[in-house]
């Protein structure tokens, strides 16, 4: 009479290699999730930075009106009101932030600031300030301003 108490070796194995393959499976599942979440932290990080200071920008012209945008700077542009202020929108290489009147921001590690670019002819003003982070390679944070300058 055969005694068929336990497990045999084969069982084992098998029972094992079925855990492993879960407990591998999971962890994989594990590390994508942590990735995206890191990812999309860092964006939410980078849009809201870009959001409060295009916010800033644009409740200057609507209080104060723009009067001109011109280069201080490959990093910097000055926006002159119709009030007699000004403000500058600037990147500052050594402490890391782009700063905009008396707000400072530092730049989260990993983004590239551009050369600031102005386009301006009768109607329109248009500034643009290129960021971009490492992990989104087709990606634009940068400060876009365009207003519309009505003739009279």
């Amino acid at each position: 009479m055969k005694n068929n108490k336990g497990f045999s070796i084969i069982e084992l194995i098998v029972s094992f290699s079925i855990c492993i393959i879960v407990v591998v499976v999971l962890f994989q599942i594990v590390v994508v999730l942590k990735e995206v979440y890191e990812k999309s932290s860092v964006k939410t990080v980078l849009l809201n930075k870009q959001n409060i200071i295009v916010n800033l920008i644009y409740e200057d012209i609507l209080d104060k009106g723009l009067n001109s945008v011109a280069s201080c700077g490959d990093y910097c542009i000055t926006f002159k009101f119709t009030n007699n202020t000004s403000k500058n929108l600037s990147y500052s290489e050594p402490n890391k932030s782009i700063s905009y009147g008396d707000y400072n921001n530092p730049v989260i590690s990993g983004s590239t600031i551009n050369k600031a670019v102005i386009f301006t002819n009768n109607e329109v003003i248009s500034v643009y300030m290129p960021i971009s982070h490492k992990l989104f390679s087709n990606s634009d944070f940068g400060i876009h301003i365009v207003h519309y300058v009505p003739t009279s």
